[in-house]
């Protein structure tokens, strides 16, 4: 078992590795298809996992019997766009994320269907990290 605080700094690196594919992005096309992705484009993948940055932190929120971020539809039209938008919504999901103490991490939580995640504060939160650090191998076309 993790820890709270070792689970925040998981999510911290991975959203790291995030922002850097997207910098590494300025000047690529927004709307292709990154190397071996079929369907998604940059765009998109940067739109569904920033999103996910606040739909993560109010699953846990609502384990927590608190409120979690508002969600708000995402239209990003640039890589540099997407920077400013995971900074927001990353600080969003972080007034949740700070709050967990080790105590919390057994506490159920609904998990996204299909993930193999434990469905508690803990899986939640690893879950977190792991759509991050997919999401960034996707975006930079597994490079």
């Amino acid at each position: 078992m993790s820890s709270a605080d070792e689970l925040r700094q998981s999510i911290a690196a991975n959203r790291a590795a995030f922002r850097a594919a997207l910098e590494s992005l300025d000047g690529a096309n927004w709307e292709e298809t990154p190397s071996g992705e079929e369907e998604w484009t940059r765009q998109r993948i940067a739109q569904h996992t920033i999103g996910s940055e606040r739909f993560f932190a109010g699953k846990i929120a609502e384990a927590m019997q608190g409120k979690g971020p508002e969600r708000t539809p995402l239209e990003i039209a640039s890589a540099q766009e997407a920077v400013a938008a995971l900074e927001a919504a990353s600080a969003d999901a972080d007034k949740v994320f700070r709050y967990v103490e080790d105590r919390d991490l057994q506490k159920p939580a609904e998990q996204t269907p299909g993930v193999t995640l434990p469905a508690t504060v803990e899986g939640v939160m690893q879950q977190t990290a792991v759509h991050l650090a997919e999401h960034t191998s996707q975006l930079t076309g597994g490079a």
